[in-house]
């Protein structure tokens, strides 16, 4: 169940079941990631991670080279596979990256929201 706060917040979130309390010392990308140690973003402030050799502009295209440093590759069809972990990247109209989601082995998908 979302809470009040979260429904209004986000009000086409849809069926979604809050798992934890907000923790700001980590995003949806490093959740994506399987971190919870700090920030994963392309920006250099606070103690933000980002790979060496990988473009800092927030890109899609640098979102995409970023996973791949984490052995993911661009697929077209977010259904389930079996023994493959997915990640959804978001972006605005623009092209910005604004979110990341992971894929569970059940077929749902796990994120962390900013707000």
């Amino acid at each position: 169940m979302v809470s009040d706060f979260l429904g209004r917040l986000f009000p086409n979130l849809g069926d979604c079941v809050e798992t934890s309390p907000q923790d700001a010392s980590y995003n949806c990308f490093a959740w994506a990631l399987r971190r919870s140690d700090r920030w994963v973003s392309p920006e250099e402030y606070g103690d933000c991670f980002w790979p060496e050799g990988v473009s800092r502009k927030r890109t899609l295209e640098s979102f995409v080279a970023l996973f791949s440093v984490y052995g993911f590759s661009v697929c077209d069809d977010p259904s389930r596979e079996e023994g493959v972990e997915k990640v959804a990247l978001y972006a605005d109209a623009t092209g910005r990256p604004t979110h990341a989601a992971r894929q569970l082995p059940n077929g749902k998908w796990t994120s962390k929201l900013e707000h």
